[in-house]
């Protein structure tokens, strides 16, 4: 039996996408009153509010858990938002990965769970508009690396509100034909907050423009081929705590950085 511990449920009692399995011996009399014989598995449906984790993503295929990110992002966007598990593994993307509102991308460590674009034009998508904008998105745990998306980031918001980007390693995102690709990319955002990342060996690990509120501490950024920072039309930018190897801290036009 998998050890679903670590995700916040009692090892007998294994949670995904709905569905409860549990040794029907544990189950008393009413697995016994509709014939399921001891040993077997019983299935009992459970509401989402009862769940820490709304999807599961996990490398191959098994009965109830994702192999695809965007097809368990569309799901719990339809139940209204929620924290998706990502298991280790690496997975290489071949489209772009669009978030939505309220979603949570965990994943189990980010030595370990890869999301490689495989030098592709691809990128995780995070775009309201400025009517409709995104709200309340978290990236956390992950590793990014190998985008090669133009002028854009491997993660890439825009018009998105109150997010977190933690606990994440990014490496070789760089478009070697336009020198650009940033680890992440910000536009017209509001309060966002980026928190004990890594970044190694991209082009740069963040631009920022026309952004109100954010807040960068704890990152290491080493081996990036331009500033760790591009930052224009931007205002109350705090830069705090954070180390650098070999690349230069901010480049600035237009803002109110406080670093």
């Amino acid at each position: 039996m998998k050890d679903y511990s670590k995700l916040g449920l009692n090892n007998r009692l294994q949670s995904i996408r709905g569905i409860i399995s549990r040794p029907a011996s544990d189950a008393m009399d009413i697995d016994l009153q509709n014939g399921i014989t001891p040993g077997a598995i019983s299935y009992t449906a459970i509401g989402n509010a009862g769940r820490e984790y709304k999807a599961i993503i996990a490398m191959g295929a098994e009965p109830g858990i994702y192999n695809n990110f965007q097809k368990a992002i569309d799901y719990v966007n339809r139940i209204g938002g929620g924290k998706i598990f990502v298991n280790s593994g690496t997975y290489v993307i071949s489209s772009n990965i669009t978030m939505y509102s309220n979603i949570q991308l965990v994943g189990e460590d980010y030595s370990n769970t890869i999301i490689n674009f495989n030098a592709g034009t691809n990128q995780i998508v995070a775009k309201g508009l400025a009517g409709t904008r995104k709200r309340n998105m978290i990236f956390d745990n992950l590793q990014l690396k190998g985008s090669r998306a133009g002028t854009e980031g491997a993660i890439s918001l825009q018009y998105a509100d109150d997010c977190y980007v933690r606990n994440c390693y990014f490496t070789d995102n760089y478009d070697t034909v336009v020198k650009s690709t940033y680890d992440i990319k910000i536009d017209n955002c509001d309060r966002v907050r980026v928190f004990d990342n890594q970044s190694i060996n991209s082009f740069r690990f963040s631009v920022l423009s026309s952004t109100n509120y954010y807040w960068a501490e704890r990152n290491y950024i080493t081996g990036n081929y331009g500033d760790a920072w591009n930052i224009t039309t931007s205002n109350y930018v705090f830069i705090n705590n954070n180390f650098l190897g070999t690349s230069n801290l901010v480049s600035t036009e237009n803002a109110m950085v406080y670093a």
